[in-house]
Formats: structure tokens, sequence, C-alpha cells
């Protein structure tokens, strides 16, 4: 209800209480009017009540300008927050991002990436800042394309108890993202705390906290729990903790790979990193290739992924 209707409403009963424009005196003659100051209190208070309920309704939880005491996902505010007018001050906020609060899982430093092979592990270990998020962000409406690629491949990969059929539909877009290449952000609420995907032209990357600490654990150890784990959330029917893992390590990061010469599913190409407290799992977007076609990894300087980012052709 409109604060118009409020005011008119409490117009009503001095409208009421008076006489008729003609003079006559109203049907019942005087016995009427000692009636009407009376009628005109009881309205009164009636309308006075409506007015409290509007404006308790307004304020109350009902309402996105209140304050909501559940976890709330909005499209227009903030990943997996709860949503309030006043956000805890050891967040970081970035006007209309959802990237405000990404929260970092990884408790080891980012180490410095030389090379290939590092700064493939290391992709999407490290988030964007705030800053990089004000300046490069997309608009929703310039990565369609991209948007329902990555939709799709989410739904791929991940077992469909592990997605959140809003938030999915929830991405932040950034050029230039992830190690210089445009990237896609998303990130909900599980039973294993948050889940985050990173997706890129060629990688999409899956970021949780691992089910037990096992910072103190040696590097193979990380790598089993991540397996433990994988079993849990991938759409597939291997028995990850059974297979031959390659492990090494990089600063305070353990990563496992396999050592396959041909790539033919996604899975074939995971990449696990993990430094004991949460774990990133690394997939190429390869589904039912029956022969190889090119470099199947590495960090190659690929042409921009948002359609917004590339040249024009001259």
């Amino acid at each position: 209800m409109s604060l118009a209707s409020i005011s008119l409403g409490s117009s009503l009963p001095t409208a009421l209480s008076q006489s008729p424009d003609n003079g006559e005196k109203s049907p019942g003659g005087r016995r009427g009017y000692r009636w009407r100051p009376a009628i005109s209190v009881v309205i009164s208070v009636m309308v006075g009540l409506g007015a409290l309920w509007v404006i308790r309704e307004i304020s109350s939880d009902k309402f996105m300008g209140g304050r909501l005491t559940t976890d709330t996902w909005s499209r227009d505010s903030a990943v997996f927050a709860t949503v309030t007018n006043n956000p805890p001050p050891s967040t970081p906020q970035t006007t209309g991002s959802q990237f405000a609060r990404f929260d970092p899982l990884f408790t080891a430093p980012i180490p410095e990436l030389k090379g290939i092979m590092e700064k493939t592990v290391g992709e999407a270990l490290a988030m964007p800042s705030p800053e990089d998020t004000r300046t490069h962000e997309v608009a929703p409406t310039l990565v369609v394309r991209e948007r329902e690629e990555t939709i799709a491949w989410t739904r791929r990969i991940l077992k469909p108890e592990w997605i959140d059929g809003k938030a999915i539909d929830n991405w932040l877009a950034i050029r230039g993202g992830v190690q210089g290449r445009d990237g896609l952000f998303g990130a909900w609420k599980t039973s294993r705390g948050p889940l985050q995907i990173v997706a890129t032209k060629r990688r999409i990357h899956v970021r949780l906290v691992l089910p037990k600490d096992v910072r103190a654990a040696p590097g193979p150890a990380r790598i089993e729990e991540a397996a433990s784990l994988a079993r849990e959330i991938f759409q597939t029917d291997l028995d990850w903790s059974k297979l031959d893992w390659q492990v090494r390590d990089l600063g305070g990061f353990t990563f496992g790979y396999r050592e396959i010469p041909f790539i033919a599913n996604w899975w074939d190409s995971c990449l696990v990193v993990s430094d004991g407290t949460a774990v990133k799992f690394s997939f190429l977007k390869i589904a039912h290739r029956d022969s190889p076609s090119g470099r199947e990894s590495g960090p190659a300087e690929d042409a921009p992924w948002f359609q917004s980012t590339r040249r024009p052709r001259r």
C-alpha cells in the first residue's frame, strides 16, 4: 500500500462526519446526528489500525528491505551470504557485484607461478581483487552464451544434489579475471560448506573445503582426502581413491594428476590441488572425444572468451 493510499484513508472519517451538502438532515433526524461522532471515532480507530498493519508489513521480513534471519540467495546481492541491511564489517563490499562475498577457501599463500606447469596448477587458486572486479566486471547481457555453456558444464560434472537450482543462474563475469583470461565465477552453499566454480574458455574449476583438515599430513594424504570428496560430488563411476595419482608439491600446496596418453573425457584431465584445508579440481572441457586434436593442456594465450573482449576483425 502506498503512502498516498494511507493518507486518503485517514481523511475518510472527517469526510463522513460532515453534514450533507444540501443542508438536509440525515435519515433519523437529530437521532442520526447523535450517532455520527461515535461512528467517526470507530472509523478513525479502524483506519489507524489498518495503517499500523501496513507499516508493520513493510518493515517485516517479507520485504527485502527488512532484515532476513535465514541464509538467502539474492540475484542482486552477494554470493553465499545472509542478506541483511547491515552486512558483517569483515565482508569486503563491491557495489552491485556478487564477488563481494566470494570467500577465500585456501589458507596457504599463493606461490609465485612460473612456467606452463605451475601456471596450469595455479589457475583459479587466487581470486580477482575487488578493485579488479569493479574495473573489469562484464554485464550479464554480454555473456549469455558463455553463461549457458558454463551452466551446462556444471550440470555435466556435478551430481544433481550438489547443485543449487537457483544459484546456478548467478554468475559474475570478469574480463581477464583468471590469470589474464576471461572468467565466470559462481558459488552456493552445500553440506560441505561453500562450493565455488570458476570457468574459463578451456577449463572449469570446482573449489570446496575438505571434509577434514589435513594440513599436517604429507602430500599423498591430501590427495587421498580430496579423492574421497571427488567420489561424492562428481558424476562418474570412478573410484577416485584407487586411481594412480602422480603427486607433487608447489609451495604450501600439493597437486595430483594422472598420466594419461589420451584424454577422452573431462575426468581424464582432472588436476587436484590442495593445501590441506580446501581443494580445487580442474578439468578441461572435453566430452566423449574419440581422437586426439592438438595440445590438450597448458595455459595458452587463448583468444578472449567473452564476445565483448574480442577485437573487431579488420
